[in-house]
Formats: C-alpha cells, structure tokens, sequence
C-alpha cells in the first residue's frame, strides 16, 4: 500500500528519492471496507489480522470489515474434494484423464501416439471434429472435463490406440495401454461418462464466476441452475434420457466391441445394452457426489453470507426471501432496515424496467441500477417523491463487492510472461518497474489489441478479402451450425447441445427437500462421513466469520455460536502472542541491536560489573538503566543482563561461566546512555539443555556465585536402591521374571493387559501396585512412574503370519498409550519388543517413526534383531528390541549381550530310556488325553486320514 502511494519510487534513471504521499495513503487506509482472497490459510490469517485489534497495535485498515473467498476457487471445490471420496470414482478419474497411465495422457504428450490416434478418430469418433488434443495438462482449476469427455467421444479410437501399442511397442506406454484395456468395463464407460456430464455442468458454473468483474446478484441464481441440473441429470436419472455424453456413451456400447489382450478376451457393450444394474450401481454413487457437492455449496456459498444476499439486487428474476436478504445487507452496512426496504421495493420496479431497455444496448444487471439511481438523483422532484438515500448506500456496497480474484491470476501469468528466467537475478526494483509496465498495458485487453492487430495486418500484407462487387452477406450474423443436421457434429457443437438439454432437464426441478442418503448405504463409505464432517467444520467457521461481519439475523445467533466466537478470539490472541514470541526468540538468537535487546528485557534486573568507571558516571549509567524501565541488582540468580566494560571477554571467571549458565545479555554501558549504539551480546542458555553439573557441598559451600544458581541439590546415587519397573501388554511378564532371576532390587509399579487369564495371573503371581486394563483407555491420573518401562504390543498386525495391517489394526493403534505414557513420565528406560516382521519395507514408516519419537522425548535410542537360538534357548524365535536411554540418565556406551552359544532341542528332552518303544505313552490319564485330542484335531483338519 505504501509502495502504491509513493511518488518517485525506484524511478529509473533518477537520484532523486521517492517519498510517501501520506494523505493519500491515510485516504487509501481509510476507503478500504473489503478485500477477497483465497481460501489459502495465510492469506484468511493476513486478511483477519488487516482487521483485528488483537496485535495491540494500529490496524492497516480502520475501516475493513467484510472478508470474501474467491468464488471460482469454491467452485472448484464442488468436484475437486467430493470425487475424492468415492474409490471407484477416483479410479475412473485416474484411469481416464488424470493419471500417469490414463489414455488422455497417453495421447497427450506424445507426438507419435497423437498421430496414430487422429487416424483412427477419423474412422471411429461420435463427432466429425478430429481430437489432437486431450487437454490432459493440469492448470489453475484442474479442469476435467475436455480429457474427460474427449475419451467418452473416442473412445473406439483411444481402444484402437492401445491395442496398436500393445503390438508394435515394448515400452512404458505399451504397459499403460495394455494396463489401460484390462481395466475397461462396461461400468467404468458409463461411469466416465457420468463423471463427464458432471465435470462440464461444474465448469460452467467455475467459468461464470471466473471474471474480474463477478456479479455478486448473479451467484445465487447461479448456484441454483447448478444445482437443478446435476439433481435432474443424477437423482432423477435424466442422464441416460437426455443427450448428453452419458447418453451417448449408451449409444456406443449397444454394440459390443471385443478385442484381444494377450490371452485374455475382452469385450464391451452388448447387443442387448449396458444392464439395468450396471447403470443403477453408476447412478448411486453420482446420486452420493450430488449430496455431498450440495454440502459444499453449502459450505462454499452459505445463506448468511453478505454476498448472498446482493442476490435481491438480481433484476432477472426476484428471489423469495428478498426482505430477509434485505434486512441482512442493513445489519452487516449500518443501514435503517425499514427504509432500505421501503426504498428497494419502489426503485426495484423501475430498475428492472431500465434493465430492459439497456439490455438491447449491452447493458447488464449493475449498469441499471446505477443508471435507474442517477436517473432519480437528477432533480429535485424525482428526489423528494422516490428518496434513494439508504439505498444508495446499499447499493454502493453491493457495486465494490468483488467475488473473483481472475485479476489477480491473470496479473500472475502476465507478470511470469514479462519477467522470465534471465531476469531473476534483477534487483527488486527492476523487477517491480517490469511487472508494472506489463500489467498496465492496455494492449492486453481483447478491445484494444484486436484493433491494432488489424491495423499492422493491413499494413503489412494489405486488406485482407478485397472484391470488386459487394457483398450480401456483409455484416450479417453468421449462423451457428446445426447441432442436428449433417454438418452440426462438431465437439462444439455436441456441448451446446448437451448443455441445452440439461437446462432444460433442470429447469422445472425442485430444491426444496436433500438428497435422501440413507438409500446410498452401498456406495457412502467412511470417506463420504468424513468429508460431511469436514465440511461442517467449515461452516461453523464461517458462521463466526458471518457473525464477526453482523451479516448474521437475530434468529440466527445462538449460545453456541458465542461460545465459538469467543474460543476462535482466544485463540487468535494466542497465536498473535506466540508469533510476536518466537519473532523475538529469533531475533535473540540470530542477534538483534541494542535497542531490540533492551526492549527484549522488558522490566528485568540487571547486573553491574562494570570495573573501570567513576563514582558520577557510575550513578548517571544507573539513571539510564531506570529510566529503560530496568532495575539494578546485587543477587546474580535474578538478573537477565550483565553491563560489563567487554561483552565476551569478562575478566571474572566466575561470572563468565554464571553468564554462560543462565544465557545472559552481556551489554556495554553505551547501550543505556548516549543515542543507545552499543554492543550487545547473547550468550544461549547452557542450563537450557539437559545436563547434569555435580558440585560437592565442599565445592559449592565457598563459591557463593554457584550457590546463588538456586539448582544444586544433594547428590543422589546413580542407581536408585529399588528400581521402579512397569509394563504394558504384559502377558506373562517375562521382563520382570528375568528381573526376579537376576536378583535386581525392584518393585513392580503397575501392568497391564487385556486378556482376562493373563490378569488372573499377574495379579495372583505377581501381585503389581496398579493394574490396568486397557493401555489406550486409561487415565493419566492414574499412571505410576517408574525408571524401567517395557512394553511389547501385540505382534499380530506386524508378523507374517498375521494380517499384517500395521496400525490400522486396533491392537497395534494401542501402541499410541505406551508413547503417551512416556511422554507423561519420562521413564529412565524403555524397553520394546516385537516380530522381526516390523523391519520389513512396510512397517519402515512405523519402526522410523518411534525412533523419531523417542529421539525428540530425549532418549538415545538401539535397535536390534536378536534371536533366542544363541542364547541357549532351543528355538528358533527373532525378535526386534529397541532400548532407548533416557540422555540425563545416560552415563556409559550401551552394548548388546553377546551370544552364549546354540543348544539343541535333545538337551532339553529328557534322555532316551532302554524301554522306550514306538507308540509307549508315558504313566498316567492326561498323556493318553493329549494324544487323543491331538490325533482328532489332526483328522478332523483332514492332515490324515482316519
């Protein structure tokens, strides 16, 4: 804004120096009421921060009260967001136009498989036009529709195309298109056929709202032939009746298509049709994305919203709710309601009156209102018999609303065009100076340059079509084609067409009940549940962003958006002073002048070490100090700063290592007196970081600048005379039997597992202080510390026997609780064990992950495979350990145990005995038992047979 309003700013060529013309910025700070952004969280941060009073300072703009969101963004939304939701839908989408392997790409970006497909569009495409383009690049709305829509049309060409790939070519492309032929079904043609019928409904309305100049009146009537046309095509099933590319696509599988793919033989479309169920099962999920696209509009355009309600103003055809739009606009601009309405219904009558006679003339829906207002403002009569005051004002908020930032983009794209990669290394202000130029030029607007780009081709090559005899059909309108004659199958042609007979389907719609979900239980999955969820989020901050603008009606304030409004300010402030925190942690790190050190201080102590100064300029630095709101103090531990003659270089090296302990700013006397340039020096805080100093009473007793600290304590033993230790997912708790073998001095603070028999066990066993049940459900009231912590989750989701969902598995999720608990408790250390399974490629994520973790809690962390058979254990049993080390508790290398050698399984049997035979049971009733069950078990699993 300052740059905006300077003269001679970065002039070219000139020494003379800009300045600021500030009347004219204090006038351009105070005419500033609205500004559109992006739904970006910076720019709603940036935008809300223009106009809140939390920052404790002047506000940019006084007067800006009225935030938008651009609407061609939130129209993108509609699609971009919900086809994410449904598996199949993306899938179709991937295959079809958007991803690395889609036919659309295929075609796309190589020269030679854009020939070969022109060819066989020439003998197989539904339209006369030949495609050479898919339009498969991704830019600023991500537009589906063209790729989309274009492999509908041609889709025998693009199934000819990948076959010839197949054939003649042993690449990546051979692949994809061999990749691309197994997928194809009758289903996914008529749901991309869908899809494409939805995508160019979605981009009209994206394309009516993608304009500099946005009608704000126009978005409401917008949203509602939107909406009648995707309820008419997708919930009503007008799709498959009415022309369009999912008709279409029904056409062209009523005769079947068979190919070969290696041994495979595919076919799609019938003799008979596409079946009444396939059709049905494409239907219902098109009828979820139409829920959750009304959702978003919902979100995207709520009714509260400011905007909305300059729908009144629309003059080709009045809104039902026009007083509550009305009384809404008075709210949000200070208006008197009654007269404003008063007001508007006798103007309205005359507005639409004017607008009809400018309609002849190219006027639109603004230029009438604005015309009808000084039309009645003219003289005096027509002032005091229709009074247009409150309306004016109305209406003057309604002409500076913008919706749209096209300009803005387009500014963008023309600025990357002016200033290219050679000029990167320019200054700023070259750089400022050439995107000026080009957006200020005038030839880029399409009625300027079209005259000029006559006016250079006449000069250079002459006046194009020059006949000696007049022309009939000059300056006569050239017809459009016919879309249902011989010569009307153009791509163009088929969209205006399409177009057509969805308006139509959609013109007598009604709106006035939702999408009925519950009949959708086949196709709404979790992800539909999430995205509604996310999308009310949404509008319950856009509610108070509605509440903090007034635009919001008595009726519609409840308690429960006050306690929301006051939660979403509490929580701007906290972020506001953490920002201006960390701003000025950052600055005292990096290094700051001495006026910032001061002001970092804020009303702290300070200590005076200065050696070398007389008694009157010792009390005038004193003076000084107070007068910087600092106070001067003799006990070292309360002081933020020294004032030294040498900042660095303290003679005392008593104070030197107090400095470096605390993080003191070490500050020469010339900070405080004179114009305050002094040196000023940050040392960081060496007590910040987790360390231990063991200073003996007999050390400490002396040192008084030691003792001052406050954080020297007895000393304590390294070892603690009974460990604490605690488990989770115990089981057996083996852990704490190998404790009770070793004879360690310990106590067995808590455990836990979920099995009912294994606590039966532990409780009788081992009888721990506190048992839990559930790891993931506890409270953290009732946790106990203790200094060995081991926990070992269930090792089904890991090990390859099992599942292997990894946390998507509840048992392995429960995991979470161990990591808060030693987020809670900080034990000295951890212990964990699992399946080698967890070290495989698919569990990396998680394995990195808790080594991450426990390396941000503080702990040094090893990780091992070790397996029981070099310890003497006849088994083969490879288990993951990782020890983590608590780094205050960490005095010495950790190592893993060494093995102690194999030892077979007949060591552990018992000896064979001379009057052992084959079959010889030994004495008693349960081996008999066992071996009974095992041989049943056996025959019944069918492993022999009986």
């Amino acid at each position: 804004m300052q740059r905006a309003c300077s003269r001679f700013a970065n002039a070219p060529g000139s020494k003379r120096g800009g300045f600021l013309k500030q009347d004219l910025y204090e006038h351009f700070r105070a005419k500033v009421t609205t500004i559109t952004t992006d739904s970006a969280a910076d720019e709603v941060l940036a935008s809300e921060l223009m106009r809140s009073t939390v920052t404790g300072i002047e506000k940019i703009t006084p007067n800006l009260r009225f935030v938008l969101r651009d609407k061609a963004h939130a129209s993108r939304r509609v699609t971009s967001r919900p086809w994410q939701c449904d598996d199949f839908l993306k899938e179709t989408l991937t295959r079809m136009a958007g991803g690395k392997g889609s036919v659309a790409r295929l075609v796309q970006h190589s020269p030679e498989i854009k020939r070969i497909f022109v060819e066989y569009c020439k003998e197989t495409a539904s339209v006369a036009t030949t495609v050479t383009n898919f339009r498969a690049a991704q830019h600023r709305f991500e537009s589906y529709s063209k790729p989309l829509g274009r492999s509908c049309l041609h889709l025998h060409a693009c199934v000819k195309t990948c076959l010839y790939l197949m054939r003649a070519r042993n690449d990546q492309a051979a692949t994809h298109a061999k990749a691309w032929l197994l997928w194809l079904s009758d289903e996914h043609a008529i749901q991309a056929a869908m899809l494409a019928d939805a995508a160019d409904c979605s981009m009209q309305l994206t394309r009516s709202m993608d304009v500099e100049d946005l009608d704000p009146a126009s978005i409401s009537a917008e949203l509602i032939v939107y909406r009648q046309q995707i309820r008419a095509l997708f919930v009503d099933g007008e799709c498959f009746n009415r022309f369009g590319y999912t008709k279409t696509m029904l056409d062209m599988l009523s005769e079947p298509c068979v190919y070969q793919v290696g041994r495979a033989t595919c076919c799609i479309g019938s003799a008979t049709g596409v079946p009444q169920q396939t059709q049905m099962s494409c239907l219902k999920r098109m009828q979820a994305w139409v829920a959750l696209a009304e959702a978003t509009l919902a979100a995207e355009f709520p009714c509260w919203e400011l905007m909305q309600a300059f729908g009144c103003f629309d003059l080709r055809g009045r809104l039902p709710n026009t007083e509550e739009c009305l009384s809404r606009i008075a709210r949000s601009c200070s208006l008197d309601e009654k007269l404003l309405i008063a007001q508007f219904q006798d103007v309205h009558p005359r507005a639409q009156m004017e607008f009809k006679e400018t309609s002849r003339k190219a006027g639109d829906n603004q230029a009438a209102w604005a015309a009808i207002i000084a039309k009645l403002s003219s003289r005096k009569r027509a002032r005091d018999a229709h009074p247009v005051d409150v309306l004016r004002q109305a209406l003057v908020h309604y002409l500076v609303f913008g919706g749209s930032t096209s300009g803005v983009e387009q500014g963008f794209s023309k600025a990357a065009w002016a200033v290219h990669s050679r000029r990167h290394q320019a200054k700023a202000s070259t750089e400022d100076l050439a995107v000026k130029v080009t957006l200020d030029n005038r030839c880029y607007d399409e009625r300027a340059l079209l005259p000029l780009a006559r006016k250079c081709w006449s000069v250079c090559y002459g006046a194009p079509r020059v006949h000696d005899v007049h022309r009939i059909d000059k300056g006569v309108t050239k017809l459009l084609q016919d879309e249902d004659g011989a010569h009307g199958k153009s791509e163009a042609a088929f969209i205006r067409k399409r177009r057509k007979a969805a308006a139509s389907a959609g013109a007598n719609q009604s709106l006035d009940s939702e999408v009925n979900t519950q009949e959708l239980d086949i196709v709404w999955t979790e992800k539909h549940d999430a995205e509604k969820l996310f999308l009310r989020k949404k509008m319950k901050c856009r509610r108070v962003q509605a509440f903090a603008e007034k635009s919001l009606l008595d009726d519609e304030i409840t308690p429960e958006l006050l306690a929301d409004r006051e939660a979403c300010a509490q929580k701007l402030e906290k972020n506001e002073a953490d920002r201006v925190t960390k701003k000025l942690r950052t600055q005292a790190k990096m290094g700051c002048c001495s006026s910032d050190a001061l002001a970092f201080l804020g009303s702290g102590c300070v200590y005076m070490a200065v050696t070398a100064m007389a008694a009157p300029a010792l009390a005038d630095l004193q003076l000084a100090i107070a007068r910087h709101g600092l106070r001067v103090t003799t006990a070292p531990k309360d002081a933020v700063a020294i004032v030294c003659d040498r900042p660095g270089r303290l003679a005392d090296k008593r104070l030197r290592l107090l400095s470096a302990l605390l993080g003191w700013y070490e500050m020469s006397p010339t900070c405080f007196t004179g114009d305050g340039n002094g040196a000023a020096l940050k040392l960081k805080c060496a007590c910040d970081l987790q360390r231990v100093l063991i200073v003996s009473h007999r050390c400490a007793t002396p040192h008084v600048l030691l003792s001052a600290l406050g954080c020297f304590g007895p000393m304590s033993a390294r070892t603690p005379r009974k460990l604490l230790f605690g488990s989770d997912f115990s089981g057996l708790d083996s852990a704490w039997i190998a404790l009770q073998r070793l004879k360690v001095p310990a106590q067995l603070q808590f455990c836990s597992d979920i099995d009912p028999d294994c606590k039966n066990l532990l409780l009788t066993l081992h009888k721990p202080a506190r048992f839990h049940d559930n790891v993931a459900t506890r409270s953290p009231d009732d946790e106990a510390a203790c200094d060995c912590y081991v926990f070992t989750p269930p090792c089904q989701s890991f090990s390859v026997q099992g599942k292997r969902r990894g946390l998507k598995d509840p048992r392995a999720a429960a995991m979470k609780g161990s990591f808060q608990y030693i987020k809670r408790k900080h034990p000295r250390v951890v212990l964990f064990e699992n399946v080698k399974g967890i070290t495989h490629k698919a569990f990396r994520p998680v394995l990195n992950g808790m080594r991450a973790a426990l390396k941000k809690l503080g702990y040094v962390v090893w990780m091992k495979v070790l397996d029981s058979s070099n310890f003497r254990v006849a088994q083969v049993r490879r288990r993951l350990f990782v020890v983590g080390i608590l780094r205050t508790s960490y005095r010495r290398r950790f190592k893993w145990p060494a093995g102690q050698g194999k030892k077979r399984l007949a060591c552990v049997l018992d000896p064979l005995s001379p009057t052992d035979k084959a079959g010889r049971l030994p004495k008693g009733a349960r081996p008999a038992k066992l071996a009974r069950i095992a041989y049943q078990e056996l025959t019944q699993g069918k492993f022999l047979l009986p």
